[in-house]
């Protein structure tokens, strides 16, 4: 999982991983917390399967913590968690 914050004026996401652990775990807090509002939530999936496995990636943003976080960065826009799971394929020895 990853979790980062996205700002108005800059398209690429800033992604917090142990950079930053006091942030990772705000966001990671928020995000797992079943009893906040999901309805504001944006939410894609998108999966792949080719080469032997399936890959799933799935993004959840929200604006609901860029109050909590505009003192540390300015014009913070969005949050975001980022979950990426890889399923291989059982190889069958046929024989």
């Amino acid at each position: 999982m990853v979790c980062g914050c996205s700002r108005l004026w800059r398209i690429l996401p800033y992604p917090i991983k142990d950079n930053n652990p006091a942030v990772l775990r705000d966001l990671c807090e928020f995000f797992e917390d079943e009893g906040i509002d999901r309805k504001e939530f944006q939410y894609h999936k998108k999966t792949n399967k080719g080469h032997g496995r399936l890959e799933v990636r799935e993004i959840w943003t929200s604006t609901q913590m860029t109050t909590w976080f505009e003192k540390e960065w300015a014009g913070i826009a969005q949050v975001f968690m980022i979950r990426k799971s890889v399923k291989k394929r059982r190889r069958v020895d046929k024989g």
